[in-house]
């Protein structure tokens, strides 16, 4: 027995559509399409939900503490969820519009993917920068402690300056993409010449993609090696000789080992989002330099690795919230247990005059001080 199965994808970069007019039953190949929408399903359902739950716990966070979120990685958090919740709104508009279910006229179809195409460039424009941005200031919390006080509100500057340029470098989308009643979203040749298109697409990738990932592994990599150094340097800056050769296998492991698991889970956060990332911009580049030909895109073999690769590549903006779901969510249950503990026991209580607080001033060139600073901007303080 044959079926009719017509599969649409727009792959950032080019167009492929394909009639498989006799496909027999069973086909792994339809098996996979079928199954892709259904994880896009779920990744709609699962991301949206969770990126607002970030968004909502964020914005309690920059109203308790607005100078820590503001002048933290708080910004950037908020920013990358509402990046990740437009990706994710454009993959159900994509896919509608792809199948042709909305009873709409091909003009307002045009209309719908040029907008839904440019948001979801833009918008992942900036979720991938404010995973850069989060290293830089993290980055910077170590080896220049006060540089990003000294310039207020700067991650909100750099999130602002980041999305005024993903806008602008996208605009020339709203007038190649166009909308085929066969093939969904496509691109019209822009100014007549697609080659101005592969040029445009190749600069958007290293903009969206390699810059930032050969950035973020840079960074991260010396904070990881950085920091438990510190760490170790301030635990013993105030004892002698003798005490901190006592203790040095007690507190200051202990706490090493601590800045060092923090550390590891953001870059284990990055390292994810680079990885699902990685095969869609492969092969979008492999595209724009013509290593793919027009007879691969007819195997199944193509098919399949190509919806795999759309599937990991949005899933990504579903990834993001359930790992900061799931570090908030972790977060907000150990204070509230603290404070439950602290309530219940006078005795745990510390009292205001021994607590320590941020009203300490703190020197650019202090050791210690940077580790403060880090674990400030890594919500490691209590």
């Amino acid at each position: 027995m044959s079926t009719t199965v017509t599969m649409v994808y727009y792959n950032r970069s080019e167009v492929v559509s394909v009639s498989e007019e006799t496909l027999l039953e069973p086909s792994s190949v339809a098996y996979i399409v079928f199954a892709g929408y259904i994880i896009y399903a779920v990744e709609i359902i699962v991301g949206i939900p969770a990126n607002l739950f970030v968004i909502f716990r964020m914005r309690h966070f920059c109203v308790t503490s607005p100078d820590k979120c503001y002048n933290g990685i708080g910004a950037c958090l908020i920013a990358m969820s509402i990046a990740d919740i437009v990706s994710l709104s454009t993959i159900l508009m994509h896919c509608l519009l792809s199948i042709n279910t909305l009873p709409i006229g091909n003009f307002v179809a045009s209309i719908f993917c040029k907008i839904a195409i440019y948001l979801t460039y833009v918008a992942t424009s900036v979720s991938i920068w404010s995973w850069l941005l989060m290293s830089i200031l993290r980055y910077l919390s170590l080896y220049y402690p006060m540089f990003h006080f000294r310039i207020w509100y700067l991650p909100v500057r750099m999130l602002l300056s980041v999305t005024a340029v993903a806008c602008f470098f996208n605009l020339w989308l709203l007038f190649s993409v166009t909308k085929d009643y066969e093939s969904g979203c496509s691109q019209n040749a822009f100014f007549g010449d697609f080659r101005y298109n592969r040029a445009l697409l190749l600069a958007e990738i290293g903009w969206s993609f390699i810059v930032p990932i050969a950035v973020i592994a840079f960074l991260d990599t010396s904070t990881l090696i950085t920091v438990p150094r510190l760490v170790l340097r301030r635990s013993g800056k105030d004892k002698t000789e003798e005490q901190s050769l006592a203790d040095c296998f007690k507190p200051n492991h202990s706490k090493m080992k601590k800045s060092r698991r923090t550390l590891m889970r953001w870059l284990i956060f990055a390292c994810l989002d680079i990885l699902l990332n990685a095969p869609e911009n492969i092969h979008r580049i492999s595209v724009i330099l013509n290593i793919v030909s027009s007879d691969m895109t007819q195997s199944d073999v193509y098919i399949s690795v190509r919806v795999i690769s759309e599937v990991l590549y949005y899933g990504q903006f579903s990834s993001n919230a359930v790992c900061l779901s799931l570090l908030i969510y972790q977060r907000c249950t150990k204070r509230t247990s603290s404070q439950t503990v602290s309530l219940n026991n006078p005795k745990n209580a510390v009292p205001n005059h021994k607590k320590k607080g941020p009203s300490k001033s703190y020197s650019a060139g202090d050791e210690g001080d940077r580790t403060v600073t880090t674990e400030r901007m890594l919500f490691l303080d209590k």
